[in-house]
């Protein structure tokens, strides 16, 4: 599930999905303490597949995507996984969200991570402000495997936004 999702768990009814890839299939401590909690309820799916509707509640209200692969050691070791995973999980969240009419929002976070090219470029500092100048160096760097498919999906939600 990620730190940055556990001061939102503690604060909402929330359904959680994960499939524990970062931990073997395994839920950590912290996890396994957040699931005691009576707000929590946690479904273990596959977000690189296409979400049935059985899958999830039917009465969600906001959904945060806040899923990926992420971590130094992975975008070298495991790029295009990374890539394709992260891409295909905003993908199916957002044919999710297109079919759901009680979904009002969905939240995605991405990460400083976009604004690394531009930074080695000397074109920002930081901070950075979010409408900062993007820039990738060539795709030969496993690094941009994180960064790019999180570009990607900021992209698509951009775009998904204005149908």
């Amino acid at each position: 599930m990620g730190n940055i999702n556990i001061p939102i768990i503690r604060r909402i009814k929330l359904v959680s999905s994960d499939n524990m890839f970062k931990n073997d299939g395994k839920v950590d401590t912290e996890i396994e303490t957040l699931l005691k909690q009576d707000n929590i309820e946690f479904i273990n799916i596959d977000l690189t597949m296409p979400i049935s509707d059985c899958l999830l509640p039917k009465d969600l209200d906001i959904i945060y995507h806040l899923a990926a692969i992420n971590g130094t050691e992975l975008f070298y070791k495991l790029p295009y996984m990374v890539a394709k995973t992260n891409i295909s999980m905003t993908l199916r969240l957002l044919d999710y969200f297109e079919k759901q009419h009680s979904v009002k929002r969905i939240v995605f976070s991405s990460t400083s991570e976009v604004y690394a090219g531009a930074y080695a470029m000397g074109h920002i500092n930081i901070p950075t402000d979010e409408t900062a100048l993007i820039a990738f160096t060539q795709p030969t760097d496993s690094r941009f495997s994180y960064a790019s498919s999180k570009f990607m999906s900021e992209f698509l939600f951009m775009e998904c936004s204005k149908k």
